[in-house]
């Protein structure tokens, strides 16, 4: 039997796993895992060299619930170019929706 079952497992399939599989080394306790899954987060690099934990995984949605220490940053940007300018009723539209999504910045330039 392989170890990963996919591309998520629970932390308590693995002390499981830890448990059952003579190939694995032996842990002194649960603890020992918890402690290598914290200290992998707080791995400056994990993306690349570790791994993450969420709460759960919804399996219709297909993502992880509540990852931890997760940021999260959206960021768009709409370039239109207008010879002749942007027709100010395009303008105010923009700037109310702009407003009632709570952008942090938005506007139009002029060349």
């Amino acid at each position: 039997m392989f170890l990963w079952r996919g591309d998520h497992v629970a932390v308590a399939q693995l002390v499981d796993d830890f448990a059952r599989y003579l190939y694995l080394p032996r842990l002194k306790n649960p603890s020992v895992l918890v402690g290598a899954v914290r200290d992998g987060l707080a791995c400056v690099i994990w993306g690349r060299d570790s791994f993450a934990y969420a709460d759960s995984y919804d399996d219709v949605a297909g993502r992880y619930r509540a990852l931890p220490r997760a940021e999260v940053r959206v960021t768009l940007e709409i370039e239109a170019t207008i010879p002749e300018g942007a027709p100010e009723n395009v303008v105010r539209t923009v700037t109310e929706n702009s407003r009632t999504l709570k952008l942090s910045s938005h506007g139009f330039e002029r060349e």
